[in-house]
């Protein structure tokens, strides 16, 4: 399971006051031959506290080292506390048993922290194990209306983004045609995922145009017979209903969208879609970058490949 940048700080803290834990152990147990309160604070609250989070630990079923590492600053303040105080305190059992009772709570509520993740680890993993016997069905099976289904459920803009099914996408478009009609659709399932700005459909359907088969030079030919570029770029430039963040995400994902299928069949960077890029970068429109900068890039890439 990736860790977060959040989880990564953590766990930096963690390991730093662990490590500050046991250099403080380090020197107690070094003057344990010197003097007596060391020795005391070693016997009735280093040794038992360390007892303690080695049951903990075990209990908690951890098969990492998280929770004995991220009890560290919890120790080490409980014995830090014991050695500064207990030398000036007669009977200082009080100090003691209220070190352990703190450490025991702060204990429990660590173990708590450890154990939801290991819940959202699990949660992770057997996602991780459903989509994989998923994706393996997904390779194997003959089933187009299962893959059909599968394809529109992923499909949908609710789903966009998420990486599951990103992956779907991946292998699904490896197994439906990109000129297949949609479920529920008049469209292709190239016009329909260019439609809904889906970025990773796209970009999965691109490679069914790569290569010199008879397939892939007929497919190439049926694109450009009606470019869905044209369509593209005039539905994102001239969208009058979104806000200025919506219109600028808009034209970042046609921006991908062009440069994948454009990759693959360049002749689809036609005059006409081009001038539609320059009087677009005229209109005074917002935009996030300029668009006829971005095919003359792509015009030199071409041309220098050459």
């Amino acid at each position: 399971m990736r860790i977060s940048e959040e989880g990564w700080r953590l766990l930096t803290f963690w390991v730093f006051t662990a490590g500050g834990y046991l250099i403080l152990l380090f020197i107690v147990i070094c003057l344990v031959f010197l003097f007596q309160t060391p020795r005391r604070v070693l016997l009735w609250i280093a040794l038992p506290q360390i007892t303690l989070v080695l049951l903990l630990w075990f209990a908690a079923g951890d098969e990492t080292l998280f929770f004995p590492i991220g009890a560290g600053w919890i120790l080490g303040l409980s014995l830090l506390l014991a050695l500064l105080f207990s030398h000036r305190l007669r009977q200082p059992h009080h100090l003691w048993a209220g070190c352990h009772v703190v450490v025991l709570l702060l204990l429990l509520a660590h173990m708590g922290d450890i154990l939801e993740r290991h819940h959202r680890r699990d949660a992770y993993q057997a996602q991780q194990a459903a989509e994989e016997t998923l994706l393996r069905k997904i390779d194997t099976t003959d089933d187009r209306a299962f893959l059909n289904h599968l394809m529109s459920q992923a499909m949908q803009p609710q789903n966009a983004g998420d990486w599951w099914t990103n992956r779907r996408i991946e292998h699904l478009a490896k197994r439906i045609s990109p000129f297949d009609i949609a479920d529920g659709t008049e469209k292709i399932w190239l016009v329909l995922a260019i439609d809904r700005l889906n970025r990773p459909a796209v970009g999965a359907f691109a490679s069914w145009f790569i290569g010199d088969s008879v397939q892939a030079k007929q497919y190439r030919y049926q694109l450009l017979q009606n470019n869905p570029l044209l369509d593209l770029l005039n539905r994102v430039f001239n969208d009058s209903t979104a806000d200025e963040q919506t219109f600028l995400q808009q034209q970042l994902l046609a921006r991908d969208i062009c440069t994948s299928l454009i990759s693959v069949v360049p002749e689809l960077l036609t005059d006409e879609l081009y001038a539609q890029a320059v009087a677009f970068d005229n209109s005074n429109k917002p935009e996030p970058f300029s668009w006829q900068f971005e095919f003359d890039v792509f015009y030199h890439q071409e041309n220098s490949g050459q």
